[in-house]
């Protein structure tokens, strides 16, 4: 992979907004975002959950999670947005969306981050660190349907490989 390629599964990022801002990523979004509320107040509504983000709240999005996000400006709205495509993680069902309880370890890894959004090497070494300390902390998503289909159809395939169904 070239390095082009590579970067390009990163986004470091943050956004101001002087009023009241909607976005719809009722499709989905393309990455699994952390993000830090500095100021000003957001709210997330997702199938049926509704997260409110206030002043140094941290909130992390799944990949792939349909939801409308309305960032909300008595003065302004000022929060860091960290993107990354790939999360290493043991959880079949991955992580819901929620709010990070921080920690002081949490805060001093997403520190730098927030502080410099250039994207480099060590960049995301630090995100990718902060990610291993998450892996513990983040709420798993529940198991869905489909996965119980995948796992009886698994050990169906293990029992006799030369079955058809």
């Amino acid at each position: 992979m070239n390095d082009a390629v590579f970067f390009k599964n990163f986004r470091y990022n943050e956004y101001c907004y002087n009023e009241t801002q909607h976005r719809d990523n009722s499709r989905g979004v393309d990455m699994h975002f952390i993000g830090l509320m500095k100021h000003g107040t957001g709210r997330i509504v997702s199938e049926g959950q509704i997260l409110e983000i206030h002043e140094n709240e941290m909130f992390y999005i799944p990949k792939g999670c349909r939801y409308h996000s309305y960032w909300i400006a008595k003065d302004y709205v000022l929060f860091d947005s960290i993107g990354f495509l790939y999360f290493p993680t043991n959880k079949t069902n991955g992580y819901m969306l929620q709010k990070i309880e921080q920690t002081q370890e949490i805060r001093d890894a997403f520190a730098p981050l927030s502080e410099n959004k250039a994207l480099h090497t060590a960049s995301i070494g630090t995100l990718y660190c902060l990610l291993g300390i998450l892996e513990t902390k983040l709420t798993s998503a529940p198991l869905t349907q489909c996965f119980y289909i995948y796992e009886k159809l698994i050990r169906h395939m293990n029992e006799d490989p030369h079955k058809t169904i």
